[in-house]
């Protein structure tokens, strides 16, 4: 039942926000603009990553 939730609640996000997406446990964001970032969800650790190519 968790996995159905979760699948909804996954494809309505990606309905109101295309630029957001998950891979296994990497959850990744881009804009129209060259920014973007992931951020990875392991059991042991948290990681995030952020490029923004406009930026001086």
């Amino acid at each position: 039942m968790e996995c159905i939730l979760r699948s909804i609640a996954y494809a309505i996000g990606i309905a109101q926000y295309p630029e957001s997406s998950w891979d296994g446990v990497n959850y990744s964001m881009k804009d129209s603009e060259g920014a973007h970032g992931t951020i990875t969800f392991h059991p042991k650790y948290c990681i995030a990553t952020f490029q923004d190519l406009n930026s001086e």
